[in-house]
């Protein structure tokens, strides 16, 4: 079965061609796929950070959004050394049709409490 990702790859520096083939080479995933569709892609960090020490002078920056929410993360890598970050979700202050903060988001309850109807 497996768990699908959607990944948003960003190569850049003056050998980003080449770190892209040989991204795609490493992973067996065509980076025009991605673009396309979610994925399985269990080695996403270890295939990039391997690719970024052949090309030390390049930025990878890879996006990741999981089946699961909230599965949000974000990296960086550059001549294998890697910056991670999970994702967090936050939602905004509940507004009339005037743009009025009617509550802050966190008194809005999905069962309805904390709201009353005029």
């Amino acid at each position: 079965m497996g768990y699908f990702t959607k990944y948003e790859v960003n190569i850049v520096g003056e050998d980003a061609e080449e770190a892209l083939l040989g991204l795609e080479i490493e992973s067996g995933i065509s980076m025009e796929d991605l673009e396309e569709d979610v994925v399985k892609w269990y080695g996403c960090l270890k295939d990039c950070k391997k690719v970024s020490t052949m090309f030390p002078n390049v930025d990878i920056y890879v996006c990741g959004n999981g089946e699961e929410v909230p599965d949000l993360w974000r990296a960086h890598i550059k001549n294998g050394a890697l910056t991670y970050q999970r994702g967090t979700v936050v939602f905004s202050e509940v507004l009339d049709n005037e743009g009025n903060t009617i509550l802050p988001y966190d008194e809005f309850l999905c069962d309805g409490s904390g709201i009353s109807n005029p």
